[in-house]
C-alpha cells in the first residue's frame, strides 16, 4: 500500500459545475430563442425576396397600362376615344415601365397635372396585372369663345382647351358660342379671365343643360351669346343672338344673379318656350326683351 492516502475533494453539484463554465440553462435557452426568431426573420425576408423577384418574373411578362376609375360619361363617348387616347399618351406610361418602380405613380400623376383635360388628379396606384389605376376630374368643354375673327374652346370654368378655329368657319349650330369677348387670350391650359366671360359661359351653360333636359325647344334659333354689352358694374347686359338677323333676345343678368331686380332665368326660359310655341319660331320683329318679371317685350330696343 501507499503510504499516501488520495485525499477526497467534495463533489460540486451540476449547479455549481455549470455556473463554473459561465452560463446558465436560462441564458441558453434566451440564446436558442433569439437565434430562432433571428432564423425566422431570415427565412421570411428570404421569402419576401423570392416572392417579389417572381412578381417582377410575373409583370414582366404583362405591359403596363393605364386604367381609369369612374369616367364621366362625355369621355366614354365612342366619339371620344381619339380624345381619351389623347389624354392617356399625356400620362406618359410606357408599356415596358417597371411596375415596381418606386415613383411611377408620381410620375404619372404630375404628367396629368399638365394636361390641360385634367382638372385634378385624385389619386394614382398600382394594381396587380401591370395596372397603374387613375381616379382623376376632367374639363368639359362647353363652348367657344370668340374673339377678334377667332374662335377657342373653353370649358366651364373658363379654362382655355386645345382648339382654335376661325369663328366664320364653325358650323352653325354647333355650339352657342360667346362672342364679344375682352381681355387677352391665355394660352391652352389657363383659365381666361374677365367678368364678362365668366357671365356668358354661365347663360351658355344654363342654356345648355335647358337643351340636355329637352326643355330649350327654341335651340334651332341661337347662334350666341353676346358680351359685349356687358356692364361689369351691374353685371347685366347680356343678349342672346338668333338666327334672325333683326332680333336678339335681351336677357339680362346671369342665371341666378337676377334676385328680383327682373326674371330669374327659369322664368326667360318659359316665356320664351310659349313664344316659340306659337309659330313654331322667334318672331323676327325687333329686340326680344325678356327681362320684365310680368311680360315680354318685343320690337322695342332698351
Amino acid at each position: 500500500m501507499s503510504r499516501f492516502k488520495a485525499s477526497r475533494r467534495p463533489a460540486r453539484s451540476a449547479r455549481k459545475r455549470s455556473g463554473g463554465l459561465g452560463v446558465s440553462r436560462a441564458a441558453l435557452w434566451r440564446t436558442g430563442v433569439v437565434l430562432a426568431w433571428v432564423g425566422t426573420f431570415a427565412g421570411a425576408a428570404f421569402g419576401l425576396h423570392r416572392l417579389e423577384s417572381y412578381q417582377r418574373t410575373l409583370a414582366a411578362r404583362q405591359p403596363t397600362q393605364l386604367r381609369w376609375t369612374a369616367l364621366p360619361a362625355w369621355l366614354e363617348d365612342p366619339r371620344q376615344e381619339r380624345l381619351l387616347a389623347e389624354i392617356e399618351a399625356q400620362a406618359g406610361l410606357r408599356t415596358d415601365d417597371d411596375l415596381f418602380e418606386p415613383t411611377l405613380c408620381e410620375r404619372v400623376g404630375r404628367n396629368l397635372e399638365r394636361s390641360p383635360w385634367v382638372g385634378d388628379v385624385h389619386r394614382v396606384w398600382k394594381q396587380p396585372g401591370g395596372t397603374v389605376r387613375v381616379d382623376a376630374s376632367f374639363r368639359k368643354p362647353l363652348t367657344m369663345a370668340a374673339k377678334d375673327g377667332m374662335a377657342y374652346l373653353v370649358g366651364k370654368n373658363g379654362v382655355r382647351l386645345p382648339l382654335q378655329q376661325r369663328a366664320a368657319h364653325i358650323k352653325p349650330g354647333k355650339w352657342i358660342m360667346v362672342r364679344g369677348v375682352g381681355g387677352r387670350v391665355p394660352p391652352v391650359g389657363e383659365q381666361w379671365q374677365g367678368k364678362d366671360l365668366a357671365a356668358g359661359l354661365k347663360l351658355a351653360s344654363f342654356l345648355e343643360r335647358a337643351e340636355v333636359a329637352g326643355r330649350l325647344s327654341f335651340r334651332t334659333s341661337l347662334l350666341a351669346v353676346d358680351v359685349g354689352h356687358f356692364d361689369s358694374r351691374t353685371g347685366g347686359g347680356l343678349r342672346v343672338i338668333t338666327i334672325n338677323p333683326r332680333s336678339y333676345i335681351h336677357w339680362g343678368l346671369p342665371p341666378g344673379e337676377e334676385c328680383g331686380i327682373e326674371a330669374s332665368a327659369e322664368e326667360k326660359l318659359e316665356a320664351l318656350n310659349g313664344l316659340y310655341a306659337k309659330s313654331g319660331c322667334l318672331p323676327d320683329r325687333g329686340p326680344i326683351d325678356v327681362r320684365p318679371q310680368d311680360r315680354i317685350l318685343i320690337g322695342e330696343p332698351r
